[in-house]
C-alpha cells in the first residue's frame, strides 16, 4: 500500500488594509437609562382625576405642561417621589406627569391625576382607570435652580433644588472656607436643611440623584431667603 502524500500547506493572503479610516467611538449617551431609576409603587394601579392649582406638599412650580399628580404613600415614599416624572400608560394614552404631592387617602398604588393629564391618558372626564408607569427624565430644559427657604438664616439653612431632570437621593453642603461636606436632611415639605445652617459666607452644593450622577452648584455669599439662584449644571 502506497504511503499518504502531504498536502502542501496553502498560504492565504492577509487582509487588504482598508484606506477609509475607522471611525471614531461614538460617545455614550447621556440619558439615564431606565433600569438606573427607581420605580416607585409598583408599576401599576389605578388613575382618578382631581381639579388642582398646580401646588402640592413638594412645593415645586408646576411643570410646563401642567400635567401633575398626588401619590398614593408607597408610590411618594416619604418624599423621595417629590419632583419625579412618571410615564403614565392607560387606555388613551401615554404622557409624562409630576409627582407634585401626597395623596393621604389613596388606596395603594393609586394615583390622582389633574384633568388635563387624566384625559390624556385614561380618555375620560370622570371616573377611574388603569394606568402603569415608570420612571423617565423629567422633560425640563436648562439648568437646575437653587431656592434657600424664606425663613433660613446663617445658623438654620434650608434649600430646594428645582428644575431637576432626576429625582434625587441626596444633598450635601460645603460652607465656604471648609473642606468638609455635610449631608442635609429633607423635610416633608422637599426643602434639604443644614442644621448649623450656612454660616455667614456662600456656599457649595453637592447634590446626588436617584441613580448617582451628581453635580454641584455654589450659592454666593450675601444670600437671601426667599430668593431663587440659578445653577450651572444639570443632569
Amino acid at each position: 500500500m502506497p504511503a499518504p502524500v502531504a498536502s502542501e500547506p496553502v498560504a492565504v493572503a492577509p487582509p487588504a488594509a482598508s484606506s477609509t479610516p475607522a471611525a471614531p467611538p461614538t460617545a455614550a449617551p447621556q440619558e439615564p437609562a431606565a433600569s438606573e431609576l427607581p420605580t416607585f409603587g409598583a408599576g401599576k394601579g389605578t388613575a382618578s382625576f382631581y381639579n388642582t392649582d398646580g401646588k402640592g406638599g413638594c412645593s415645586l412650580n408646576p411643570p410646563t405642561n401642567r400635567y401633575i399628580l398626588s401619590a398614593s404613600k408607597n408610590i411618594f415614599q416619604n418624599v423621595q417621589a417629590c419632583g419625579a416624572c412618571l410615564e403614565i400608560k392607560g387606555e388613551a394614552g401615554t404622557a409624562v406627569v409630576q409627582v407634585m404631592d401626597l395623596c393621604f387617602g389613596c388606596a395603594e398604588n393609586s394615583m390622582v391625576i389633574n384633568k388635563p393629564a387624566f384625559e390624556a391618558i385614561v380618555g375620560k372626564q370622570s371616573g377611574t382607570g388603569d394606568v402603569s408607569w415608570k420612571t423617565v427624565s423629567c422633560p425640563v430644559e436648562g439648568k437646575v435652580a437653587v431656592r434657600v427657604k424664606e425663613s433660613s438664616d446663617r445658623s438654620w439653612t434650608a434649600v430646594q433644588i428645582r428644575d431637576s431632570k432626576l429625582p434625587l437621593k441626596a444633598v450635601s453642603m460645603q460652607r465656604e472656607g471648609e473642606n468638609d461636606w455635610v449631608e442635609l436632611k429633607r423635610s416633608p415639605d422637599n426643602y434639604w436643611a443644614a442644621a448649623k445652617g450656612a454660616g455667614d459666607g456662600g456656599f457649595r452644593l453637592r447634590i446626588t440623584a436617584a441613580n448617582g450622577q451628581q453635580i454641584e452648584e455654589s450659592v454666593a455669599r450675601g444670600w437671601k431667603g426667599g430668593k431663587v439662584y440659578p445653577g450651572s449644571n444639570q443632569f
